[in-house]
């Protein structure tokens, strides 16, 4: 079972909270500064007054090794077990890590004392410490509490802790599902974060949703992630929908609360996730649509939403084109034209993105584009993104960096949504980027 590590600044409440966790929990606690001063007979500030910082570092490393054959404890570590990238290699191997962040200003202002703190001698020191291990902190850390009341950071605690302890179980359903990635995405990420959690695929055919459903709600299941061909269908069975289903009229993450089950689209925010990972953002962006089914008329949506200033839609269906533009007023210029080769050259030549949201080039697929000249119009700052990611390289891809161009491909959308949906189940705030190179290795080895 794994352990919860509380790690962060001199005075951030770690030992407080930790004790009132691991009483209203049940769980045994313990503070590896106390213990480290239990052990030595002797202070923090007098083993480094008489033996010296280094010394005082090994004896951290030593509790850090007894503490990594612990089960189910809270502990607290020191504010600078974050110094020595061994003394996190030990704790992580059966614990998860939270950053209790309070600001030094925050710190300060609550009256923490200094004179007896071997590394605080006064209130610029603190500061200091503050600017030199926040980075370090954010490194190690799987959570991050906000700590500006006790109240409000332990109800974020007995949150992370319900994620440790509890056992979890998730799935992805559709049909066909046996080709889906979802387990591989997800199953890294829930791992890092739970100390017990599953990820699963379960085949649902259409005359099945409804008693899957009630079937989620009588075995608690906490959620679950939905693809074709159910993302619209089951929408009137939930109770509740977020405003990103709302938006998207779709739904492919339901999270279960407490039997309530509400619905959410992640799939146009986890495409302009992934592109501003890169770089890349929406806002003030003229942005060149290639399609007009579902998902080209969820990141229509979305791109208006992120400020794009001007969305193009080009479909070989220009009435279809028009119906997958908002239905709202909205800041954005819209324009829809034919899908045909002189109007995507004439228009790729202010583009600063163009999407791919049709199967052209896609595997299993004998239909591709006749002609890619229009890759040539593109300005050399643009982004080529295609939403197809079988093959990892469409011709589309190629050619745009053949000539230089910044491309993405779908399986970052993929992820990205899959990190979004995961933090509606956990209730938490991810950092993406780590969890993305995580995924990453885990498809990489497939």
């Amino acid at each position: 079972m794994k352990n919860m590590v509380l790690i962060g600044m001199p005075g951030c409440g770690k030992t407080t909270l930790g004790k009132d966790l691991a009483n209203q929990l049940n769980r045994p606690f313990t503070d590896m500064d106390e213990q480290l001063e239990k052990q030595n007979g002797v202070t923090i500030t007098q083993m480094c007054e008489r033996f010296g910082k280094p010394y005082f570092r090994q004896k951290e490393t030593d509790i850090a090794k007894q503490m990594a054959d612990a089960e189910g404890f809270v502990i607290s570590a020191g504010g600078g077990i974050v110094l020595k990238e061994e003394n996190m290699a030990l704790l992580s191997k059966n614990s998860i890590i939270v950053f209790i962040h309070r600001t030094a200003e925050d710190i300060i202002s609550g009256g923490v004392r200094t004179d007896n703190r071997p590394f605080l001698q006064d209130e610029q020191a603190l500061y200091g410490l503050y600017q030199e291990r926040l980075p370090l902190y954010k490194k190690y850390a799987q959570y991050t509490v906000k700590n500006k009341t006790q109240a409000q950071a332990l109800q974020q605690l007995l949150q992370v802790a319900e994620n440790i302890w509890q056992p979890k179980q998730f799935y992805v359903i559709g049909t066909p599902i046996a080709h889906s990635l979802s387990p591989a995405i997800h199953t890294p990420v829930l791992h890092a974060l739970c100390g017990n959690a599953a990820y699963d695929m379960q085949q649902i055919q259409p005359q099945q949703l409804a008693a899957w459903v009630q079937h989620v709600r009588d075995k608690n299941i906490c959620g679950f992630n939905v693809t074709m061909p159910h993302k619209q269908t089951i929408m009137p069975m939930l109770d509740a929908l977020d405003e990103t289903a709302l938006r998207y009229g779709a739904v492919n993450t339901v999270v279960n609360r407490g039997g309530k089950l509400t619905g959410y689209n992640t799939d146009a925010p986890g495409f302009f996730a992934s592109l501003a990972d890169s770089g890349c953002v929406a806002q003030d962006a003229h942005i060149i649509v290639l399609g007009a089914g579902g998902a080209a008329t969820a990141l229509i949506t979305e791109a208006c939403a992120q400020g794009a200033k001007r969305v193009i839609v080009l479909a070989r269906n220009e009435q279809k084109a028009q119906q997958a533009l908002p239905n709202h007023k909205t800041a954005t210029q819209l324009e829809t034209h034919v899908l045909e080769e002189q109007a995507v050259f004439r228009y790729c030549q202010t583009a600063d993105i163009l999407i791919n949201c049709t199967p052209l080039g896609m595997h299993g697929t004998d239909s591709d584009f006749t002609s890619l000249d229009f890759i040539d119009a593109l300005p050399a700052h643009a982004v080529v993104a295609d939403l197809i990611y079988n093959p990892p390289q469409t011709k589309l891809l190629q050619a745009a960096q053949a000539r230089g161009l910044k491309t993405q491909n779908g399986l970052g959308m993929l992820i990205y949504q899959a990190l979004i949906a995961d933090e509606y189940y956990l209730n938490t705030s991810l950092n993406r980027r780590e969890m993305y190179e995580n995924i990453m290795a885990v498809l990489n080895k497939k």
